[in-house]
């Protein structure tokens, strides 16, 4: 706390906060900070009045193989109706701020479906969004020391450590009943369509 103080430029929370992020880029020899974490998305927009020149990456997967993703983890708990849930909720959350900051140009709507079905066409599109240089090392992530630590580090990410998994979508046709679809679909259909997802029940 006190490195992060003596390095604030202001004692303001983003005056704070960037300078957290700046020390642990440092301490990496990286000139950027990419925060993976779902629970920035409802402080997105303060982040960007904060931070104009951040940008904003918005990575979606379809609803019904998350579900089957969050059933399989032992970290998440509840069962198809909460994880349909939690789904639409963030939906709705990240929906607003790509509203909001679309014409702006700082943020890049990206499908889980086409990263890993395309993943070097969709890379490349995400550096320039970025900013940096695509480098074919992108592809080989998983051969990387902290993706094979974090592969290690616990089972839900244990797909870290393997290639792109091209054909890790549509699984829930098979994962989940016909009933278990149509609740996830009851509850997530108006935000997948907007998303461009097809529905299977009418």
């Amino acid at each position: 706390p006190k490195l992060i103080l003596q390095n604030a430029g202001s004692p303001t929370f983003a005056g704070l906060f960037s300078a957290a992020y700046a020390l642990e880029a440092a301490a990496r020899s990286k000139k950027r900070c990419f925060i993976k974490d779902n629970g920035c998305i409802p402080f997105a927009l303060e982040t960007q009045a904060c931070f104009p020149d951040a940008r904003f990456v918005y990575l979606v997967r379809d609803a019904r193989d998350t579900v089957v993703s969050w059933l399989r983890s032992s970290s998440h708990p509840g069962g198809v109706r909460q994880a349909a849930k939690m789904w639409k909720s963030e939906q709705q959350q990240a929906l607003r701020v790509y509203s909001i900051l679309h014409e702006t140009g700082r943020i890049h709507l990206l499908h889980y479906e086409d990263l890993i079905t395309e993943p070097e066409a969709v890379l490349k599109d995400l550096c320039e969004f970025l900013d940096v240089t695509f480098e074919p090392e992108l592809l080989q992530f998983h051969q990387g020391e902290e993706a094979i630590a974090g592969a290690a580090r616990l089972k839900d990410w244990e797909n870290l450590g393997q290639p792109m998994l091209g054909g890790n979508f549509g699984k829930y046709r098979s994962a989940l009943t016909p009933h278990k679809r149509r609740l996830v679909e009851s509850i997530t259909g108006i935000e997948m369509r907007q998303l461009g997802y097809m529905l299977d029940f009418p």
